[in-house]
């Protein structure tokens, strides 16, 4: 396998992991949970983001639009996950020791997060490896 070839791989994967990640739970309540894509919760912006960023890099992955379309899908990712953790955790640390006992961030939120840094990074990689 090329390095080109790892590189497209860990951009798509990434991509993949962010669709996961927003179908996954991002609150785990009394052992329920609610995921990222329920209602109009934010990791539909996730999905998207993931999608759209993963086939417009692979259509362009021979040219440089192809790094700046994972760097924005990747982006686009940590912006809404970030910022939907950082709110999460202050209302868990709102509830008291009995809330936090009942209340978790879930395994999708995380994973939506840590994905969409990778396919930002993937996508520096990209664009510092020189593909024009």
């Amino acid at each position: 396998m090329t390095k080109d070839q790892r590189l497209t791989t860990w951009v798509l994967v990434s991509a993949a992991l962010m669709v996961v990640g927003a179908f996954g739970p991002w609150i785990k309540v009394f052992g329920l949970s609610v995921g990222g894509t329920d209602a109009s919760n934010d990791g539909w912006f996730v999905v998207v983001a993931g999608l759209l960023g993963g086939l417009l890099f692979y259509l362009a992955r021979e040219r440089s639009a192809g790094a700046v379309w994972a760097v924005l899908g990747g982006l686009v990712g940590v912006f809404t996950t970030l910022y939907d953790r950082q709110h999460v955790q202050h209302v868990i640390d709102q509830t008291g020791i009995f809330g936090q006992a009942l209340v978790n961030v879930g395994w999708g939120l995380n994973l939506a997060l840590l994905a969409s840094a990778s396919m930002a990074v993937a996508g520096i990689v990209w664009a510092i490896r020189g593909h024009s």
